[in-house]
C-alpha cells in the first residue's frame, strides 16, 4: 500500500504537505529530510531552506523553570522563522484574508452541532483571530489560523487545512504548486493513530508515562529503543510543556487529538512520537539503567508501508473456530477477526472498523453481507464462557445498524426501541447550542421546500443521500430469548475508538449486560459532511493560487431519552472500569486491558460454579 493511500485512511488528519518556492539561493547543507540540495531541486523543484538552531541544547532535562522557558521561547522562535521562510508570503491582501476568515467563522457558527459544552468563547475567538489574520506576515501564520479554527472545536471530524499545506495528498491536483515532503519536519502533528517518526511506537500508560510498546521490525531504530524505554522530552524540556506553546506558535497544526478531555490529553501526549522532527535532541529514560540519555534527533525515512501506531496486541491462544490448530492474528482481516481463546473458552472479536469494504451506508450490499457475517460469528461463539469485543483501534465508518442483527443475541430487549438518534442545528434559533431532530428539521415537505443552494438545503440533501430517507430511524430490534447469550460480555475501548465507533460504544453503554473497560473513546461523534461544503474548497478561479480543504460535520447524535437534546461528543466516564497498560506489563508482553477482561470472565465463571 502506498504512503498516500495509508495517510488517506487516517481521515486525512495526518495527510499533508506541499509548498511554494522560497526566495534566495540554497545554502550548502542537507535538508532534514535527508535529501541533498540537488535532490530537492531535481525531485521537488524548490530550493532547500535550512535555518540553524543556535541556542545551546544541554544533556538531560533542564531543572530550572526559567531556563526551561527560555529553551521553549528560543525553539518556538526558530520554528516560526523556519515556517516563515519555507511558506513564503500570505496568499492575499489583509482585507481578503479577513473576508475568508469571516466566511469560515460564519459557516461554522450556523452549522456546527457541538457548541454545547465547548470551552471556547467562539465570539471572542473571532475578535482576536480576525485581527491576527489581517496581520499575518507569512503563509505559515495564515495557515496556522485556518488550522486553529478547527482545532479549538475539539471534534476529530472537523478539518481545515490550507492548500499549500495539504498539497496533493487527498486534495485536487494542483499542477502549479510544487510537491514537497520537507514539511514533515516543519509543523506539529496531533492525531489519533499517529505515524511515528522515532522508529517505534509508544503508549501513554496508566501513570501517564510515554513508554515504548512496539519496535518496528525491519525499520530503522536510530535511538536503539527497547520495550519499556520512556520518551521524557525534547531539547531538555518535558513533551507536555511543549504542547500548549506549539499550538499557539503561529505555525500550521496538523490534525485534531479528539473530543473527550481524557482522550484528547492522551493523544496529545502520545503525539510525542510524531513530533521528534521539530527538535534537535530527544530525551529517553532507559528501562535497564533508569538513566536519561540525550540523543541527537535524526530523520527516519517513512517506509512504503507506513506503520500506524495503535493499541492492538496479539491474543495468545486465539484460534479459528473452524480449525483449532490455526492461530489467528488481528492482522488477518482489515475490519473483523473473531475466534476463541481455547485455553479459556473465551470468544474474542477484533472490530477495527465499521465500514465493510467500500460501503457508504448500511444498505450497501457489502454492509448487508457483513451484518450476516457478524450475526454468524455471534452465534458461533454462543457456547463460550465469555465474550470480549475489542474496539480499541476502531476508526469508525458507517452507521452501527450493521451490528444490530448480531447484538440482538447479546443484549436483552422486549420490544424494538430507538436508543440514539440524529440532530442538527435549529435554523430558527439564535442559540447556537440548540439542536432539533434531523427528521423534524425540514418539515413534512422535506428537502423540496428548502433552497438547494443554501447550507441548510445542502445539508438536507446530504442527509437524505446518506440515510436513504429523511424519515429513517435506527431502532434496535427485540432479541429472541431462545438465542440469548447468557455469559459475561466485555467491551474494550480507548482513545483510538473514533466516529461511529464512539457511537457504538455509547450505544452499548446503555445495556447493563455489557461491561465496558479501558479508557474513554475519542469523543468525536458527528457525521454527514460529504458534499455539503464543496464550494469552499476554492477561493479563486485559478486553483493553483490557493484553496482551503474544509470538512465540517453538521449532524450530532443523542440519546432519545435525554431532553432537551444533548449531543454525545466529548463525553467522558463511558467506561465501567478504567484500566490501561502498565510499564511492567508492556515489558512482560502482557496486554493489561485484555488480561483484566479475562480475569472478569474467570471470576464470573467461578461464581457460577
Amino acid at each position: 500500500m502506498s504512503v498516500k493511500k495509508t495517510l488517506t485512511q487516517v481521515l486525512l488528519l495526518s495527510s499533508i504537505w506541499a509548498a511554494t518556492a522560497c526566495a534566495g539561493g540554497p545554502p550548502e547543507a542537507t535538508t532534514s529530510t535527508g535529501l541533498s540540495i540537488e535532490d530537492n531541486l531535481e525531485q521537488l523543484g524548490i530550493p532547500a531552506v535550512v535555518v540553524p538552531f543556535d541556542y545551546p541544547v544541554p544533556n538531560g532535562l533542564i531543572a530550572d523553570p526559567a531556563e526551561r522557558e527560555a529553551m521553549i521561547d528560543a525553539k518556538i522562535a526558530h520554528l516560526q522563522e523556519v515556517n516563515s521562510l519555507f511558506w513564503g508570503d500570505p496568499p492575499d491582501d489583509p482585507v481578503e484574508l479577513q473576508y475568508r476568515f469571516d466566511e469560515f467563522w460564519y459557516d461554522i457558527t450556523r452549522a456546527f452541532p457541538d457548541f454545547e459544552g465547548l470551552d471556547v468563547d467562539w465570539d471572542a475567538f473571532r475578535e482576536e483571530y480576525r485581527v491576527k489574520m489581517g496581520e499575518a506576515q507569512s503563509y505559515g501564520e495564515y495557515a496556522h489560523i485556518i488550522s486553529l479554527m478547527a482545532y479549538v472545536l475539539k471534534e476529530g471530524h472537523v478539518r481545515m487545512v490550507a492548500g499549500r499545506v495539504l498539497g496533493r495528498y487527498g486534495a485536487p491536483d494542483l499542477p502549479g504548486l510544487a510537491k514537497v515532503n520537507a514539511f514533515l519536519d516543519k509543523a506539529p502533528v496531533f492525531t489519533p493513530l499517529p505515524i511515528s517518526k522515532i522508529g517505534a511506537c509508544c503508549t501513554v500508560t496508566a501513570d501517564e508515562e510515554l513508554v515504548i510498546n512496539l519496535i518496528w521490525e525491519g525499520s530503522p531504530n536510530p535511538y536503539d529503543l527497547r520495550l519499556g524505554d520512556e520518551i521524557v522530552g525534547f531539547n531538555g524540556v518535558p513533551w507536555e510543556n511543549w504542547i500548549p506553546r506549539l499550538v499557539t506558535a503561529g505555525i500550521p497544526i496538523l490534525g485534531s487529538p479528539g473530543g473527550a478531555q481524557t482522550s484528547r490529553r492522551y493523544n496529545l501526549l502520545r503525539s510525542a512520537m510524531a513530533n521528534s522532527n521539530l527538535f534537535e535532541k530527544i530525551n529517553v529514560r532507559r528501562l535497564d539503567t533508569g538513566e536519561i540519555e540525550t540523543i541527537d534527533v535524526v530523520y527516519v525515512q517513512v517506509a512504503e508501508e507506513v506503520p500506524i501506531c495503535h493499541e492492538l496486541t496479539e491474543t495468545e491462544g486465539l484460534v479459528s473456530l473452524d480449525d483449532p490448530n490455526r492461530p489467528l492474528s488481528f492482522k488477518d482481516d482489515p475490519m473483523f477477526v473473531y475466534g476463541i481463546i481455547k485455553d479459556e473458552n473465551v470468544g474474542y472479536m477484533y472490530i477495527k472498523s465499521t465500514r465493510p469494504g467500500n460501503s457508504d451506508r448500511a444498505s450497501h450490499p457489502e454492509a448487508v453481507a457483513f451484518a450476516d457475517q457478524f450475526e454468524k460469528a455471534v452465534l458461533a461463539l454462543m457456547d463460550t464462557d465469555g465474550l470480549i469485543i475489542d474496539l480499541r483501534a476502531n476508526v469508525g465508518g458507517i452507521e452501527i445498524t450493521i451490528f444490530y442483527k448480531g447484538l440482538a443475541h447479546l443484549v436483552k430487549g422486549r420490544e424494538d426501541r430507538l436508543i440514539i438518534d440524529t440532530a442538527v442545528r435549529d435554523p430558527e434559533a439564535d442559540d447556537r447550542t440548540k439542536l432539533v431532530r434531523a427528521r423534524e428539521a425540514w418539515g413534512e415537505e422535506g428537502c423540496s421546500a428548502v433552497p438547494a443552494l443554501g447550507w441548510f438545503g445542502r445539508l438536507c440533501r446530504a442527509y437524505e443521500h446518506i440515510w436513504g430517507s429523511l424519515q429513517d430511524e435506527f431502532p434496535f430490534p427485540a432479541d429472541d430469548p431462545d438465542l440469548y447469550y447468557e455469559n459475561p460480555i466485555i467491551v474494550m475501548t480507548g482513545p483510538d475508538c473514533v466516529s461511529s465507533c464512539d457511537w457504538l460504544v455509547q450505544f452499548l453503554s446503555t445495556f447493563p449486560e455489557l461491561t465496558i473497560i479501558g479508557r474513554d473513546p475519542n469523543g468525536s461523534l458527528t457525521g454527514v459532511y460529504p458534499g455539503v461544503y464543496e464550494p469552499w474548497h476554492y477561493y479563486h478561479e485559478d486553483p493553483t493560487r490557493d484553496y482551503v480543504h474544509f470538512v465540517l460535520p453538521t449532524v450530532a447524535y443523542f440519546f432519545v431519552d435525554e431532553q432537551p437534546i444533548q449531543h454525545l461528543s466529548r463525553r467522558t466516564g463511558t467506561v465501567d472500569h478504567e484500566v490501561w497498560f502498565t510499564k511492567e506489563d508492556i515489558v512482560s508482553g502482557v496486554d493489561t486491558v485484555r488480561e483484566y477482561a479475562i480475569q472478569l470472565i474467570r471470576e464470573a465463571r467461578a461464581e457460577a460454579e
